[in-house]
Parts: structure tokens; sequence; C-alpha cells
């Protein structure tokens, strides 16, 4: 809990997927190439997992992406979810932007995706040991699976608009977007949806 501020807010190239069982229902994610993990926790109810670019670490770093797992959570609604996540996250900041909750269904389970930016965070409303700079971008996808609920997080923080920045240019922001389209919950059990 001390890299980036949303990652509070989710707990309280290769294929990745969680839960680690080999059957079951787990999410599917391809990371950009070059990336690497920087940090997992797994405790009884979450499992949770930060992905960086080369060069950067939880500790420094740019461009994260985190991946969790609420076990047994499929009561949670991905749409509330986002949007009380989005309303704390603006009660953090000095100035908000944001983009409305969008939802839909993927193979057969309820999404939600939100893409906002904060500048000027408030460092006393987040805490000492939260990595801050003056903007921080979120794009959040909620998953609700059947067994399990699942967040995946892409962060970029700096203190400028400029190379990185999901908004800098069109491609960069279409990446980002490709990146939440392609996290899927899979489950290869009969019926049987596949992760590949």
């Amino acid at each position: 809990m001390r890299r980036f501020p949303a990652l509070a807010m989710i707990v309280a190239s290769c294929l990745w997927a969680a839960p680690a069982p080999a059957e079951g229902e787990r999410l599917g994610i391809v990371f950009p190439s070059g990336w690497h993990e920087a940090y997992r926790s797994q405790g009884v109810d979450v499992q949770l997992s930060e992905w960086t670019p080369a060069g950067e670490s939880v500790g420094n770093w740019t461009d994260m992406i985190t991946v969790a797992l609420l076990r047994g959570r499929s009561d949670l609604d991905p749409v509330g979810y986002l949007q009380a996540f989005l309303d704390e996250f603006q009660a953090k900041c000095g100035e908000f932007r944001s983009r409305d909750v969008a939802s839909r269904k993927e193979r057969g389970r309820l999404t939600a995706v939100a893409f906002m930016e904060c500048r000027r965070p408030d460092p006393r409303k987040f805490g000492p040991e939260i990595l801050l700079r003056e903007i921080e971008v979120l794009m959040v996808k909620a998953i609700r699976g059947l067994e399990n609920f699942y967040v995946v997080q892409r962060a970029w923080h700096g203190d400028t608009v400029g190379p990185g920045h999901p908004m800098h240019s069109e491609d960069a922001g279409a990446a980002w977007v490709r990146f939440m389209e392609q996290a899927r919950v899979c489950d290869e059990r009969p019926p049987g949806i596949s992760c590949r």
C-alpha cells in the first residue's frame, strides 16, 4: 500500500492468470513487452500483483499495472465498485477529470471501466506511504466473475504531460484501451471460456 494512490482502494509479454490453480476461473492478461512483476501479495481473501516496465520498480515508477483478485466476492457490482472508487479518488484531488463509468458484458461476465486524471493530489488525504506526483492518471477495469471479483488498473504519474501520459498522443491512449480490452476472465472447465 505504499506505492500509489489507488492501491488502497483496490484492496478495501506473458500470459498471467489469477488465481494460480490450473483449473477454474481466472483472469487472463497479456502484459506489454518488457514488463516484469515487481510486487506480489497473497492473502486469504485478496491476491495482488504489480507490474512495471523494465528499469522501474514499485519504489520508482512512472507506469504501473496492478491486478487484484478478491476471492469469493462475485457479489460485488462492477459499476457500483468503480463509481465509489472514482468518487473516493476525486475527493483527494485538487483538480479532477474523468469519463463516466462504462459497463458491458464480456464473455458473459459484467465488466465496468473508468478513466480518471487527478492533478495536484493532496498528500494529507493519501498518507505518507503513498508515492505521488503532480498528475495521477488511472484506467480501471472491474470484472465480476462467477466465483471472484477482479480489478485491473493501469496507472501513470508524472509532473508534466509528456511521453507516456495516456492522453499525450492518440497512440498512447489507444494502447491503454487495447490493454484493458484484452484483460478477461476465463474458465477452461466445461462449457469453457478459453484464456487463449
